[in-house]
């Protein structure tokens, strides 16, 4: 090749380059200036809504307005909509299936039968309904891996816009930009912060014997007897009304053997006060392994539960902060305990609580604590208890956190049991 057709050659490709960069940034530009997720086929379309999981095999499961999608996209529409009725049917038959096993299962349960009883005749109301009536506002199409070129998920922030915007019915996010839509919702006076469900406008995805497993777990908690476990480390003790709390010297026997942080909910209460301060603040903790874990699953077996819920405290003297873990388990048919869902919330011990530290001196059980401690020699106890009076109101605010996202997370999936979709931590 000549000097001169060589330079051209290299010039044409960075210009080919360049030019494919820019319409890549130029492209991702255009899709950040809505609240909706993208979704690029192979076979050309380009669609907008919310992509709502992607599964094990590559799979997306995406939300699609009817309306848009049927402007948009009339053939895809028509036969997506003859495909979810298809689903319908035989959905609702594993679906009242499914609640039979589990009412036969657990049929000395009364709450429990009474709540099923009503799942199902709530499934007999909408198998008779017209279809229009039973129309939701929402398609859910799964789209195999292969058909996909690429997708874009929107962050949050933008993502709401979307929601809030979907949720009043009002206008159309997917060809909207979310300026426009922040102005829209200035004049109609619509609160773009406000918290959006969406779920009773989406149709149920059916679900792997494993996620109906959690669904059943998540229930059972609700409505039977909760099996709950607070600790820290490897240390753990059930919680709760009918549950004899632990011997005090036998706690602080642990916490010692282990080089523990903390005795936040050990007590078999609402949990008080971090315990590491009140020990010498100097050893090292031992890394944590999962016989935690091991021992919550033994007892909830024994009781017959299928989940178990288990807030463990961690202690930072160096940040002066401390980490509450709330993790949720189910069991799977396949006999293992899988993670549901799991919160970790951080609270700083920096900033002193007049008000609360006062309510925890005040407890009856801190002046047994105060003795048992004294017993055991460790220093000065009224410098170690101000110490642990801080760990102990920041545990508090944090374990409030993490129970008020666990109580969120919970309460979705009670009002049907075909709605939200269940999703596996993996």
């Amino acid at each position: 090749m000549k000097a001169k057709s060589l330079y051209s050659f290299l010039c044409a490709a960075t210009v080919m380059i360049a030019t494919a960069t820019d319409c890549a940034a130029q492209r991702k530009i255009g899709m950040t200036k809505y609240g909706v997720d993208f979704v690029f086929l192979e076979s050309g379309e380009r669609l907008r809504g919310s992509v709502l999981s992607q599964q094990p095999n590559g799979a997306l499961r995406v939300a699609l307005s009817r309306a848009w999608l049927e402007k948009t996209y009339p053939e895809m529409f028509a036969a997506e909509a003859k495909a979810a009725e298809a689903r319908k049917g035989k959905q609702a038959e594993q679906f009242k299936q499914r609640i039979l096993g589990w009412k036969e299962a657990r049929k000395d349960d009364r709450e429990l039968v009474l709540y099923l009883d009503d799942e199902l005749k709530r499934l007999e109301r909408e198998a008779g309904r017209k279809v229009e009536e039973a129309e939701t506002q929402f398609l859910m199409v799964e789209i195999a891996k292969p058909r996909i070129r690429r997708f874009y998920v929107q962050p949050p922030d933008r993502k709401q816009l979307a929601l809030v915007a979907w949720s009043e019915r009002f206008g159309s996010p997917e060809t909207t930009s979310v300026s426009d839509l922040r102005k829209q919702f200035i004049k109609e006076d619509i609160d773009p912060k406000q918290k959006v469900d969406l779920s009773d406008r989406i149709p149920p995805a059916s679900e792997s014997d494993a996620q109906w497993a959690a669904r059943v777990a998540i229930v059972e908690y609700q409505l039977r007897k909760p099996i709950d476990f607070q600790g820290t480390g490897d240390t753990i003790f059930q919680t709760g009304v009918d549950v004899e709390a632990p011997n005090l010297e036998q706690v602080f026997g642990e916490l010692l053997q282990g080089q523990l942080k903390s005795v936040e909910g050990l007590l078999g209460g609402s949990g008080l006060l971090g315990g590491k301060g009140l020990l010498d603040g100097k050893a090292k903790p031992k890394k944590a392994s999962d016989s935690w874990l091991s021992k919550a699953a033994k007892v909830a077996e024994s009781e017959k539960a299928r989940g178990f819920r288990v807030t463990r405290v961690e202690q930072n003297l160096a940040s002066k902060s401390v980490a509450v873990t709330s993790s949720f388990h189910a069991k799977m048919p396949d006999g293992r305990w899988a993670l549901v869902h799991q919160v970790r919330e951080i609270s700083s011990a920096n900033e002193a609580d007049p008000e609360l530290e006062a309510r925890i001196r005040e407890d009856p059980r801190i002046s047994k604590i105060v003795e048992t401690v004294g017993k055991l020699g460790v220093g000065n106890i009224e410098q170690q208890l101000g110490q642990a009076m801080k760990f102990g109101t920041a545990t508090m605010k944090a374990q409030q956190n993490a129970d008020s996202k666990f109580f969120e997370f919970r309460d979705q999936f009670l009002d049907q049991l075909d709605k939200p979709a269940v999703s596996l931590s993996r």
